[in-house]
């Protein structure tokens, strides 16, 4: 059975190739953009160029499904980007009739990405959330004042398309005026959300539930992990993060995933409240997450597992219950980060050393078994800095 990793113009789906690769399997890298570096690594057996992710879904869908009925047998579909998951979830039936995928219920995904939607099963199923109120609520400067707090976050339901526009995750309100800013803007952009109270405690508060949840709808395989960095700082996506045994959120997530009927891989995000034991989920990520090579590297192939799974042959479960002194960075992000971290005094030089001390660290695109991709970012992003300097040149 052939896998088609949809996405391979970032590291995530670069991780999942090599995951499933290194396992053996045939995989077939999927992308609109030639230039990916993914395509360049050697555990990529097959191309399959997709039309442009801006343009018409059903073209990208028939793409897929064409390529399909070409097998000998249905491959695994394996999107790891947020937008393809979404299109997954939009063209379900006509997509699950070619290929296999673990999930098994139309919407899920949907439901797990949109952040309304989320709250309602943790309110339904009795899972910590931080205390919120929808952004179109007739009474909101009022309920915000008197329950949520200034400051506070906007947080959108749909946030592939809130990143596309405003280019960060969040915005953080200051009072009321900035809340009345701000929602005029989500409203001009056609977009929702929710004000949401910002829980206490630094980036490292933040915690990961990553499992895998086999089609006998039980978690088979998962461990946690903490944040010790982000990009953008406070409110972004890991660029150093290590694994640490938290056994509280293996009783939550699981517990959760399980009774929301999910199939497959998901991360939930938590935050532990500063000063207290109790932690908040955050969002739901329907996709592999970014540091899907460092899960690898503590012993669970993620990827490889839902390929065993779906081909109905599970490999023997793992829950994590040990710290295992594993780490992952994404060295371009982490470089940002830091300056930030150190220009607003959240951390200095001497806390940054002493979060990267006693782990093992695996790179998001460094690998001395496929050195390729990793050639393939450096020169690009060379290439970049070359043009902005030419351009700086040109101007003075």
């Amino acid at each position: 059975m052939k896998a088609v990793v949809v996405g391979v113009n970032y590291y995530t789906g670069l991780s999942a190739l090599r995951s499933l690769g290194r396992a053996g399997v045939h995989v077939v890298a999927a992308d609109y953009d030639r230039k990916a570096y993914g395509l360049r690594s050697k555990y990529c057996a097959e191309h399959l160029m997709l039309p442009p992710l801006s343009g018409d879904p059903k073209r990208l869908v028939d793409t897929l499904i064409d390529f399909a009925k070409k097998q000998d047998e249905k491959p695994l579909l394996f999107p790891t980007h947020d937008s393809y998951v979404h299109i997954v979830d939009e063209y379900f039936d006509e997509l699950k009739a070619h290929f296999v995928f673990p999930q098994v219920t139309k919407g899920l995904f949907t439901a797990c990405c949109d952040k309304r939607l989320t709250a309602d099963l943790c309110r339904r199923y009795g899972v910590r959330i931080p205390p919120s109120v929808a952004l179109d609520a007739p009474d909101l400067l009022e309920t915000v004042k008197d329950q949520i707090g200034y400051p506070c976050i906007i947080k959108p339901d749909d946030s592939t398309s809130f990143v596309r526009r405003f280019g960060c995750k969040v915005f953080i309100v200051a009072d009321h005026s900035e809340l009345e800013e701000k929602r005029t803007l989500m409203r001009e952009a056609g977009l929702g959300g929710q004000v949401q109270r910002i829980i206490k405690g630094f980036d490292d508060h933040m915690y990961t539930y990553d499992a895998y949840v086999g089609q006998d709808g039980a978690v088979s395989h998962a461990l946690t992990c903490q944040k010790k960095r982000q990009w953008p700082i406070n409110f972004g996506a890991s660029t150093f993060i290590v694994q640490k045994h938290v056994p509280e959120l293996h009783k939550i997530g699981a517990a959760f995933l399980e009774a929301i009927g999910w199939r497959g891989f998901a991360e939930i995000e938590f935050k532990k409240e500063e000063g207290t034991n109790d932690f908040y989920l955050i969002e739901i990520n329907t996709r592999t997450t970014n540091f899907n090579s460092m899960i690898d590297a503590c012993g669970i192939n993620m990827p490889y597992v839902c390929y065993r799974d779906m081909k109905g042959e599970p490999v023997p479960p793992l829950i994590m219950e040990e710290d295992l002194g594993q780490a992952f960075c994404y060295e371009y992000d982490d470089f940002f980060a830091k300056r930030a971290y150190l220009r607003t005094g959240q951390l200095t030089r001497k806390e940054i050393k002493q979060q990267e001390k006693g782990v093992r660290v695996t790179e998001a695109l460094f690998a001395k078994d496929d050195l390729r991709p990793w050639f393939s970012f450096w020169s690009e992003r060379a290439g970049r800095l070359v043009k902005k300097i030419l351009r700086i040149d040109r101007k003075s």
